[in-house]
């Protein structure tokens, strides 16, 4: 078994995974295709669905908990250090995959990662098979045995295994060594020893390989003893790495793909970015920050552009909306509105932008007052003091700005829609000249 082998899951309800060579994939029916992922975090996809009961996937967890799942263990396949592949599940039919074509099933495949196990490798662990030897459980025991105060188990149990591997001469250097550690009077990390077991040290020779077989078997005891509650612990810390290192997934497959979808603004890193339009409280965000995605292109179908003016033609406003999500171009734009005396329309853009972003009634309310004062009102005494009180006006109608002062204490964010849609035409028609300019100075 390779990485590059395909492998469906199934047959369960409408849910089935699908892995093509270093991608996996969920796909729920009815719902579209949602994010793939690579790696180790395409396997752990698996333990996470498990894990979840808010996901749409429940089913699939149900079943890879039951005991036709666990029970179907197969044989360990090492491919590499600390991997490890297990077939966890039997054959299945023929699937239909998402395009409509039929493919053979295999076996489940789950890898093992140092950090995440799930429930029923847990469930499953030996002291001799699983933690004594060098596996991630290992490493895993000695953090517990840590926490717990008593790693001199462990690290007493690995310095014997490193003893067996030497010399005759090197052993009896290392026994003095383990004994003044973990079994003398005054070790630094003494062992909870009986008086019987410490008796056979007298009657076996110091550097053979029997030495501190008593007491390694005494040491295995007391490990074996807190098995259980090691167990506990790797679920539990399992668990919290599964919900962080997944934590983006964790409402990911119970909401339609296009719901999924969201902005993520970032700063605005333009040469020429729009003016501070006011200098508020310090506790209010800066709306001189607002900037599109610093990708070329935007990398979500509902940036601000396409989600409220879908009305307005297709081509015109996906140009326009490349430009506004690219910085350079944004900057090029607003030079080419501000020698037409125009910039007031791209600035307003990017302030309702960031007013849609702004946390808090008071706070919104604020900067809703600071966007009229300076764009649309110049004799409102309630609004706050702005700077640049000589910065071109927008003209909208009288009955918007109407509108606007009966809603304006409301803080909502569709606040200034009405009016960013008339701003959109004039940049519109902005654009469309820049575009014309651009692709005779290209030619020039």
């Amino acid at each position: 078994m390779t990485q590059d082998t395909t492998i469906f899951s199934g047959p369960l309800l409408s849910y089935y995974i699908v892995r093509f060579k270093t991608r996996i994939t969920l796909f729920i029916q009815g719902r579209g295709e949602a994010p793939y992922f690579t790696g180790e975090e395409a396997i752990t996809v698996l333990s996470f669905l498990c894990a979840s009961t808010r996901s749409k996937a429940t089913a699939l967890g149900l079943w890879m908990q039951s005991n036709d799942f666990i029970s179907n263990v197969g044989k360990q396949v090492p491919l590499c250090d600390n991997e490890t592949w297990f077939y966890l599940g039997p054959s299945y039919n023929k699937h239909h995959t998402h395009d409509g074509l039929e493919s053979e099933s295999v076996q489940i495949v789950y890898r093992r990662t140092k950090e995440i196990f799930t429930e029923g490798h847990i469930s499953n662990i030996t002291l001799t098979r699983d933690v004594l030897p060098d596996t991630p459980y290992h490493v895993k025991f000695k953090t517990f045995c840590s926490r717990n105060m008593s790693e001199e188990l462990i690290e007493f149990w690995d310095a014997v295994h490193l003893y067996h591997t030497l010399d005759e001469k090197e052993r009896t250097q290392e026994a003095q060594r383990i004994c003044s550690v973990y079994i003398d009077q005054n070790s630094q990390k003494p062992l909870n020893l009986s008086s019987v077991v410490l008796k056979t040290l007298e009657n076996n020779t110091p550097g053979s390989l029997d030495y501190f077989d008593a007491i390694e078997e005494h040491v295995e005891l007391d490990m074996e003893d807190s098995l259980p509650r090691f167990k506990i612990y790797l679920k539990t810390e399992s668990d919290e790495m599964l919900r962080k290192k997944l934590s983006r997934l964790s409402m990911s497959f119970s909401l339609p793909i296009n719901k999924r979808m969201s902005i993520s603004p970032t700063a605005f890193t333009s040469t020429s970015p729009p003016p501070s339009i006011f200098s508020g409280p310090k506790s209010l965000p800066s709306f001189n920050s607002v900037s599109p995605p610093s990708s070329p292109k935007s990398t979500s179908p509902k940036s601000p552009v396409r989600r409220m003016f879908t009305r307005l033609r297709r081509e015109s406003y996906e140009d326009l909306d490349n430009v506004l999500s690219n910085p350079e171009l944004t900057s090029n734009f607003h030079s080419f509105c501000s020698k037409e005396n125009s910039e007031e329309l791209i600035d307003f853009y990017f302030q309702v932008v960031n007013y849609k972003k702004i946390q808090g009634h008071e706070q919104r309310v604020y900067g809703a007052m600071c966007i009229k004062n300076l764009f649309l009102n110049t004799s409102d005494d309630k609004s706050p003091s702005v700077t640049n009180q000589n910065k071109p006006k927008i003209e909208a109608s009288k009955k918007l700005i109407e509108k606007l002062d009966k809603k304006i204490n409301s803080g909502r964010s569709s606040l200034f829609d009405d009016i960013l849609s008339e701003v959109m035409k004039g940049l519109l028609e902005k654009h469309s000249r820049w575009s014309t300019q651009q692709k005779i100075e290209m030619r020039e």
